[in-house]
């Protein structure tokens, strides 16, 4: 079962996209902020991350910097009530996986997993 980390800092948003990942099938780990996704991040055993572009103090966007050095190849989705074209390059620039606009469809969501997830993972020998 992969663990997906969610870093957002809307808690009911978290908390319910928390409950979809949990129904789906996977181990969840929350954080509020960028620096409490790192510190998941640093305690290891991450499969995938989802992370909200705009969070308060240091923003999803530090994340994936620091992201890359901490966990290079963890793919990131990234998420965003006010997508523009800029947070996307960006973030793309950045090494996210794919970019997602709130609110989020089950089903959009499932196939951006399964894509992440399975991109990541080495082919078999």
């Amino acid at each position: 079962m992969a663990v997906i980390l969610i870093v957002d800092d809307d808690t009911a948003f978290r908390t319910t996209l928390a409950e979809t990942l949990d129904d789906l099938g996977y181990e969840v780990r929350q954080a509020g902020s960028c620096e409490a996704g790192l510190r998941r991040l640093a305690d290891g055993g991450i499969d995938l991350a989802i992370v909200d572009l705009r969070l308060p103090g240091e923003d999803g966007l530090a994340f994936l910097r620091a992201a890359a050095d901490a966990a290079p190849g963890l793919p990131c989705i990234v998420l965003t009530a006010y997508a523009s074209g800029s947070n996307t390059i960006e973030a793309m620039r950045l090494g996210a996986f794919d970019h997602l606009t709130k609110p989020l469809g089950r089903d959009a969501l499932a196939e951006a997993l399964r894509r992440a997830l399975n991109a990541s993972r080495p082919a078999p020998a």
